[in-house]
């Protein structure tokens, strides 16, 4: 259910711009590559892992087209699906998750510092 929504999202933004993966920026290939580990089906994934990880590729998508309105996340998913093994997927998702994290925390601290806390 979850990589279908996910799938549907991504489907649902996409581009007609295709770019082609050597000409983005490491920058740009390390937060498709968090894309990928987030639209990876977990059959066992509870309700909770799998929201955490529509947020988590929520974030990346913005992250992404935030830089580049006309990337093609979706031909790159397609291409790219089968490219992460598990120790790297769990590396990778390890990686993604700290990012989210810290950002979450800033925000986390930003509204505090706005209610004088």
């Amino acid at each position: 259910m979850k990589h279908q929504l996910i799938s549907a999202f991504l489907l649902a933004i996409a581009t007609p711009f295709t770019v082609q993966a050597q000409a983005a920026s490491a920058i740009d290939i390390a937060d498709m590559s968090c894309l990928l580990v987030a639209a990876d089906e977990d059959p066992d994934a509870t309700k909770e892992e799998a929201e955490s990880m529509t947020i988590l590729a929520i974030y990346f998508v913005g992250k992404l087209f935030g830089r580049n309105p006309s990337f093609n996340i979706d031909t790159f998913v397609r291409a790219n699906a089968e490219a992460l093994d598990k120790p790297k997927r769990d590396a990778e998702l390890l990686r993604c998750s700290n990012e989210l994290g810290k950002r979450g925390e800033a925000m986390i601290a930003a509204g505090s510092s706005l209610q004088g806390k």
